[in-house]
């Protein structure tokens, strides 16, 4: 469905990017993670908002800057329940933007090293999300 939906938009001129397939979580289903950043000696914790073979996309709650560009660790990802991955995950920054009504900081990173584990964890996130969606 979601191939066809980003078919229909190229062909419409649409500019959007993503060939994978994506999923996106409201504020009681997201994902959390642990980034590691330049600018913080500590883990800095996030919410993933959205999820794809090739990125994700999170926020943060502190005052930092994401630079187009900006290399990144996604150093684990858990659900509600237990950690989904907790292997290392390089990513780069490909947009970020403040809300202004809120503290959050949105960042869309893609992935520029993931394991094995880590896409099995995430494709098994990903399937599981649709079948849920599917079901109604």
């Amino acid at each position: 469905m979601q191939v066809k939906i980003l078919d229909d938009m190229k062909k419409q001129g649409s500019k959007e990017n993503r060939t994978d397939i994506r999923v996106y979580f409201n504020k009681e289903q997201t994902l959390g993670g642990t980034l590691l950043h330049k600018e913080s000696p500590e883990p800095i914790d996030c919410a993933i908002w959205g999820i794809s073979m090739g990125g994700v996309r999170l926020s943060v709650e502190r005052d930092l800057c994401f630079d187009k560009g900006e290399k990144m660790v996604l150093a684990s990802v858990s659900d509600r329940v237990r950690t989904v991955s907790s292997s290392p995950i390089e990513i780069e920054v490909v947009w970020s933007m403040h809300q202004p009504e809120s503290t959050l900081l949105f960042a869309g990173c893609r992935f520029t090293n993931i394991g094995d584990d880590s896409k099995a964890a995430f494709a098994r996130i990903i399937r599981q999300e649709l079948d849920r969606r599917n079901r109604g």
